[in-house]
C-alpha cells in the first residue's frame, strides 16, 4: 500500500532539483511514491528526472507546457495512489523522518491533516532560522486533535497557506474536490485555506522538518512584477467560499488579518516601477474595499501586523510620491540603525541582512553610498518625480537587496 503520494512540480530547478530528490528518496519511510510534474523545463531539469526515475521506480515523471505550479500539482493529485498527499517544491530539502513523522502522527490521530515546523535555508549564506509562520504555537488551541472552530480568529494565521509544510489525507481532498487555482502565483492559498475550513481533525507537530530555501533567484516569488494582482485573485476567492460556506463573521478577523499581511508583502516585493505603482493604486482604489480590510477595526489587529495596519492607511491617505518618499527614509532609518534582531517584522528587507551578513565590509560602503543618496532626496525639493521612483528605489532594491 501507497502510505503517501509526494508530488513535486519542477520548473527550472537543475540547482537545487538533486538535493530534493536525494532528500525525499531517502525518507524513512519507504512505502511512498513521487510523482514529479515537469512544467516544461527549459534547463536539465528533464533530464534529471528521467536519471532519478530510472534509478528508483517509485518515482513517477509527468509532463506539461509551461503552466505553472497550480496546474502541476492538480495534474499530481489526478495521477496519486497514496492515502495522504504531500506537496512539497524542488528547490526545498526535508529532514530524513519528515513524512514518516506526519504520516505516523496523522495515522494515530485520524487526521484530515497534519502540520509541522519550518526553517528557513538562506542560500546567499548557509544560515538556517526558523520560520514561525509556518507554526505559530501561540495560536494553537490546548488539544492535540482541533479544527478551525477551535481557533476562528487565527485559524488562517496559525499556519501559513504553504502546502509543503503539510500533509492531506487523499479521501478528504477527493471528497471536498480540492483543487489548485490555476494561476501563476499564491495558487495555493485557496486550496490550503480551504482545507483547514473543511477539515474536521488538524493535528501539529511542533519540530521543523523541511527546509525552505529562500533567495533563489528562480522560484515564483521571483516573478512577483509578472503577475502582481495573483495574491488578490486568491483572497478573493477565499473570502467569496467563506461567505457561501456561512462562516464568515466567524473568521472575519482572522482573513482582515491574513490578507492585510498579504497585501503590503505582495507590494514590499516588487521593486519600485510600472507594478509596484499599479499595485499602489489598486490598493488604493479596489482591493482594500473588495477584502473588507477597510472595515478591520484597530483593536482586532494582531500585533504583528500593527505597522502593516499604519501603512494601508497611509496608502490610502498619501499620493504615490509620498508614499514612495515615506518608504525611501524609512529605509534610511533602518539602514542607520541596523537592528538585525527584528529583521523579520520587515520581510523585504530580509535580503539586505542577509547580503550584510555574507558581505559585511562591502556592505558598510553600500550603506554609506545610500545614506548620501537618501539625504540628498530628502533635503532637495526640487528632486525630478522621475528620478525618485526609477532611479534611488533601484539603488535600493536592485543594489542592495537580494531578491529571494
Amino acid at each position: 500500500m501507497i502510505k503517501v503520494s509526494v508530488i513535486i512540480p519542477v520548473y527550472n530547478s537543475e540547482r537545487f532539483l538533486r538535493d530534493c530528490l536525494e532528500s525525499v528518496m531517502g525518507q524513512t519511510l519507504n512505502e511512498i511514491e513521487v510523482i514529479c510534474v515537469d512544467d516544461g523545463s527549459t534547463d536539465t531539469s528533464e533530464e534529471i528526472l528521467e536519471e532519478y526515475a530510472k534509478r528508483d521506480r517509485r518515482i513517477l515523471l509527468l509532463r506539461q507546457e509551461h503552466k505553472g505550479g497550480g496546474y502541476a500539482r492538480n495534474l499530481g493529485i489526478g495521477a496519486a495512489n497514496g492515502e495522504y498527499l504531500s506537496f512539497l517544491d524542488s528547490d526545498d530539502f526535508f529532514e530524513p523522518d519528515m513524512l514518516e513523522e506526519i504520516y505516523l502522527r496523522c495515522k494515530s490521530c485520524n487526521a484530515d491533516i497534519g502540520v509541522y515546523g519550518v526553517q528557513c535555508y538562506h542560500e546567499a549564506t548557509g544560515a538556517e532560522n526558523d520560520e514561525p509562520s509556518g507554526l505559530r504555537k501561540e495560536f494553537l488551541p490546548e488539544k492535540e486533535i482541533f479544527s478551525w472552530k477551535d481557533i476562528p480568529d487565527h485559524i488562517f494565521n496559525t499556519f501559513h497557506n504553504w502546502p509543503w509544510n503539510k500533509l492531506f489525507r487523499h479521501d478528504f481532498v477527493k471528497r471536498n474536490k480540492l483543487r489548485f487555482q490555476e494561476i501563476w502565483r499564491t495558487n495555493d492559498l485557496l486550496f490550503t485555506a480551504k482545507a483547514l475550513i473543511l477539515a474536521e481533525r488538524i493535528v501539529a507537530v511542533d519540530k521543523p522538518l523541511i527546509h525552505y530555501r529562500i533567495q533563489t533567484h528562480g522560484n515564483c516569488q521571483s516573478t512577483n512584477s509578472l503577475y502582481p494582482f495573483s495574491f488578490y485573485t486568491a483572497f478573493k476567492a477565499l473570502k467569496d467560499f467563506l461567505k457561501e460556506y456561512g462562516i464568515w463573521n466567524e473568521v472575519r478577523c482572522s482573513y482582515q488579518n491574513h490578507a492585510l499581511d498579504g497585501c503590503i508583502a505582495n507590494l514590499d516585493s516588487l521593486e519600485f516601477g510600472k507594478s509596484h505603482r499599479n499595485l499602489y493604486e489598486q490598493l488604493k482604489t479596489t482591493i482594500f474595499d473588495e477584502l473588507e480590510l477597510n472595515t478591520l477595526k484597530e483593536e482586532d489587529v494582531f500585533s504583528i501586523n500593527k505597522e502593516k495596519f499604519k501603512r494601508m492607511w497611509k496608502i490610502c491617505d498619501a499620493n504615490y510620491l509620498d508614499y514612495v518618499l515615506d518608504r525611501a527614509d524609512a529605509y534610511r532609518k533602518w539602514c542607520q540603525n541596523l537592528q538585525f534582531s527584528s529583521y523579520r517584522s520587515e520581510r523585504m528587507l530580509e535580503r539586505c541582512i542577509e547580503e550584510e551578513r555574507a558581505h559585511k565590509n562591502q556592505m558598510s560602503d553600500q550603506i554609506q553610498k545610500l545614506q548620501q543618496e537618501l539625504d540628498r532626496l530628502v533635503n532637495t525639493k526640487t528632486f525630478k518625480a522621475g528620478r525618485l521612483i526609477m532611479y534611488l528605489p533601484q539603488k535600493i532594491y536592485c543594489g542592495l537587496i537580494q531578491r529571494r
